[in-house]
């Protein structure tokens, strides 16, 4: 019986934090090639974008890490903007992109120039 309570008490105290952390829903991105610009919209919706956020992003050219960028706050309550600087990227090219929580779970997303 102990065992029992011991597994419903840590259910009742563990189960708000899974409820309210979670990875990123979605990355949009979009390369500018005549900028050189990466733009992406990391959707995260939050409520307080200060305490919970998107707290690192990584972008990979063809295989090769090019930027591992952290995070202090989240842009708004729905999603994390970020412009980055990727020179180099040409015709045929892949970009990985991986967005992280601050509190749990990440997201990874791609595109081909």
């Amino acid at each position: 019986m102990g065992k029992i309570a011991v597994l419903i008490c840590l259910s009742v105290f563990l189960c708000p934090f899974f409820v309210l952390a979670h990875p990123p829903s979605r990355i949009d991105a979009e390369y500018d090639d005549a900028a050189k610009e990466l733009k992406l919209d990391i959707i995260h919706p939050v409520e307080a974008p200060k305490s919970h956020f998107i707290y690192r992003v990584t972008v990979d050219v063809d295989g090769k890490r090019l930027i591992d960028k952290e995070y202090d706050e989240q842009t708004d309550d729905m999603e994390q903007q970020v412009f980055l600087n990727v020179p180099g990227v040409e015709k045929g090219s892949t970009i990985d992109i991986e967005a992280f929580c601050n509190r749990y779970g990440e997201k990874k997303g791609q595109i081909r120039i």
